[in-house]
């Protein structure tokens, strides 16, 4: 995923999931964001009863496991996260959406 407005149309179209860290700017944006990040959340808390991960490395390892989802987080942390535990964090799945 590229931008947030791919993301709500696999939301919507496709019932992709979303998943974001707890207490992390990135869902204080979504929840408090511009008019399209506010749908998107909006539609992550209608359509599914779990969106939040306790971390990032969590997150990671759930979008990594399973197919139609997608993870929000910064590029920062992703970048980290990488570099902690080797590119092969991100496998080959690309349903990360960088902040």
């Amino acid at each position: 995923m590229k931008s947030l407005s791919e993301l709500e149309m696999a939301m919507r179209d496709e019932r992709f999931e979303v998943y974001i860290e707890a207490r992390s700017s990135e869902a204080e944006f979504l929840e408090n964001g511009t008019m399209q990040a506010q749908r998107l959340w909006a539609l992550m808390t209608r359509q599914q009863q779990r969106w939040v991960v306790p971390s990032v490395e969590k997150g990671v390892a759930l979008i990594r496991a399973r197919g139609g989802a997608a993870l929000i987080a910064s590029r920062e942390t992703l970048h980290f996260e990488s570099q902690r535990f080797g590119d092969q964090i991100l496998g080959k799945n690309k349903n990360f959406v960088f902040f």
